[in-house]
This record gives C-alpha cells, sequence and structure tokens, in this order.
C-alpha cells in the first residue's frame, strides 16, 4: 500500500503555552499547519512548488477536536494525510498523539489554491497529478461539522465582550496578511477578556472569510451560545475576517 499518510513530531516549547502550562490552541494550530507544509513539500507541492507556479495556498476552514491539551516539555507527533479535492477545495486531515503514542486529538482542513499576488482563488491543473497519487480517503473526523452562523444583525446584538486588535507587523506572514493563527489567539483574547481560569476550551470549528491586511483594525466580538462560543472579526470596513466556534465541552468524538 502506498505511504499516503506523514508523521511530524514537535516539543511544545515555553513559548508556547500560557500560565497553566498548557499549549496555546494558536501554538498547536501552527504545529498542525507545519505539519501540512512539511507534507505538501514531500508530495511535491509544497510552498517552494507553489512560489514558482505564482500560486500559494490559503486556509479556510479548520476544526480541531482534542481530549486533552499537550503540556510544557510535551512531545507530540501529527500525522497527516491529503483527502482528496471537490472542485477548487482540497482537504487535509490529522491525527494527533502524545509520547506515549495515544491518540489525543484529531482535526480537518479545507483549503483552497490563489494567484500569489492577488490571493484570488484558481483552478489549479498543475496540481491534479499530486493529489491523485497521494491522496487517501479516510476522514478524521467522523461527525458531521456543521456550517458556521453569519454575524447578522440579532447575533451582533447580543450580549457579548468586545476587543479591539490591529494587524501590526508581528501579526503578519509570508502571504502579507495576518496569519490565520493569529485569528485564533484573537478569539481567545476575546473570550478571556473578563476571567483567564473559566473556560476549557478542547475544540473549535473556524472559517476564514477575508484577508486581513497590514494596519488594519478589527473588532473581535465574542457571544456565549448554548454552552459554547461565537467569535466574529470584524475589519473597520464591515467585512467579516473570521468567524470561530470555541467548544466549552470535553471532544466525544474521538
Amino acid at each position: 500500500m502506498k505511504d499516503y499518510f506523514t508523521t511530524h513530531t514537535f516539543h511544545v516549547a515555553s513559548s508556547d503555552v500560557d500560565f497553566q502550562d498548557k499549549i496555546y490552541f494558536h501554538a498547536l494550530l501552527g504545529m498542525i499547519q507545519e505539519a501540512a507544509s512539511s507534507s505538501a513539500h514531500i508530495m511535491g507541492c509544497g510552498s517552494i512548488f507553489m512560489d514558482d507556479n505564482s500560486s500559494c495556498w490559503l486556509l479556510i476552514k479548520m476544526s480541531v477536536r482534542m481530549n486533552s491539551m499537550p503540556s510544557w516539555g510535551d512531545h507530540i507527533t501529527i500525522e497527516t494525510w491529503s483527502r482528496g479535492k471537490d472542485r477548487i477545495f482540497f482537504f487535509r486531515d490529522f491525527r494527533i498523539f502524545d509520547k506515549d503514542n495515544h491518540l489525543i486529538g484529531v482535526a480537518t482542513s479545507t483549503w483552497i489554491v490563489a494567484d500569489k499576488n492577488s490571493h484570488r482563488p484558481i483552478k489549479p491543473d498543475f496540481l491534479n497529478s499530486f493529489i491523485s497519487s497521494y491522496s487517501y480517503d479516510e476522514k478524521a473526523i467522523k461527525e458531521k461539522i456543521r456550517s458556521l452562523p453569519k454575524p447578522d444583525k440579532s447575533l451582533m446584538e447580543t450580549s457579548g465582550k468586545e476587543i479591539t486588535k490591529h494587524a501590526d507587523y508581528s501579526e503578519i506572514d509570508r502571504n502579507l496578511h495576518v496569519n490565520n493563527t493569529r485569528y485564533i489567539a484573537w478569539s481567545f483574547d476575546a473570550l478571556h477578556y473578563e476571567y483567564l481560569t473559566s473556560y476549557d476550551i478542547l475544540s473549535i470549528d473556524v472559517h476564514f472569510m477575508s484577508e486581513i491586511r497590514f494596519g488594519e483594525k478589527v473588532t473581535v466580538r465574542c457571544i456565549e451560545m448554548d454552552g459554547s462560543y461565537l467569535v466574529f472579526g470584524i475589519v473597520s470596513d464591515g467585512r467579516t475576517a473570521f468567524v470561530c466556534k470555541l467548544f466549552n465541552e470535553k471532544a466525544e468524538r474521538i
């Protein structure tokens, strides 16, 4: 059987953890995406290949389900594989293991390929051979993942917490926009605006809807809903940059 799966090991450093020595969710997502990047490179369609084709990978959806969060000093292994494509959407899944090789989390993601300069979606026929050769149709998350609501008037008028963020130098990545892991960090900042220890977030869904460019101001609004939390990132010109759902419960799907 062809080896569709790649594995990648990460060390949880002191800069990756919060005041309780548990990994920040945005740091975990950074590791997940680093595994995706390394796997794409092994497949032959990593960032160097994409640069040569004037294109780039853009993440548009991510769902993560954890049973426990790694701690400072831990080593985790992330197994990942391409799950194929549908039209312009590419799917990649993940399994996360602790140092004893116990499964502690799973994730799924949806990507598009965009023009490197305009960041407009393109139909990358040059990837067809890679995807057909290296994809394996196995879902890491078995449940049906529901769409997240858009920030309509009724939701935005719901009582919640609100903070303001700016797209400063340290937020900008190689695609010249705010790195998507910062959207997650901002979401947790909004959730923990008043309290640091009241929440136990082990699962998230996030939709990345619009780029945030250098210098833009973003209102991050957190609303409690059915025991979980919806977070909206609204750019000052009215665009919705992201919607994130933080689940205040232990995942039961693993």
